[in-house]
């Protein structure tokens, strides 16, 4: 299980990495948001934060998880739900800050 448990972590961490990393991005995009074109929602920008915060709060739940004393099966099952629900995030944001 520990190796199980370790590469878990070690992925949930990236993860978390880069939603920090992208939530750092549009808040600096939101701070210019003087700049925007027209037709560029500033809404949907506050809402990727949103989204990215509440995410985020996900995948720290899924980190004080596993210090639980949880089945490897169990871990995966939930670490790959969250990792499709990150998938289907990026693609969110990346549609939101692409245009």
């Amino acid at each position: 299980m520990n190796n199980t448990a370790t590469k878990l972590t070690d992925a949930a961490w990236s993860k978390l990495e880069t939603l920090s990393t992208m939530r750092r991005f549009i808040q600096s995009e939101l701070d210019h948001s003087h700049s925007f074109p027209s037709g560029l929602s500033i809404q949907k920008f506050e809402q990727a934060l949103h989204r990215i915060d509440g995410f985020s709060s996900d995948f720290s739940n899924f980190l004080a998880a596993k210090n639980v004393a949880a089945s490897p099966d169990y871990l995966e099952e939930i670490f790959d739900e969250l990792s499709y629900r990150y998938t289907a995030l990026m693609q969110e944001i990346e549609g939101i800050i692409g245009k």
